[in-house]
């Protein structure tokens, strides 16, 4: 499965959204205006992330810059992991 697809599913099950994949854009904001994500849901993900693709955040990686949108993150997580 597609990067962003998979982090989209990780949300939209994290976060409990009645959404499909296809709703979120990958550019969309999690924080704030766009799916609204609240700092309990960000941990949530941020361990999910860290279970499925076998990471390990540091404190100073967990920021809005890095949470803004799916982009952002699969930007991080290829940046761990390497492309593939």
């Amino acid at each position: 499965m597609h990067l962003e697809k998979q982090l989209k599913q990780l949300i939209i099950e994290t976060a409990g959204l009645d959404l499909q994949v296809e709703d979120i854009k990958n550019d969309e904001f999690l924080l704030g205006g766009g799916l609204n994500l609240d700092s309990k849901i960000i941990i949530e993900l941020v361990c999910n992330i860290e279970d499925t693709f076998e990471i390990v955040y540091e404190d100073e990686d967990i920021t809005i810059e890095n949470f803004n949108s799916v982009d952002c993150i699969a930007e991080y997580i290829k940046n761990r992991i390497g492309p593939n």
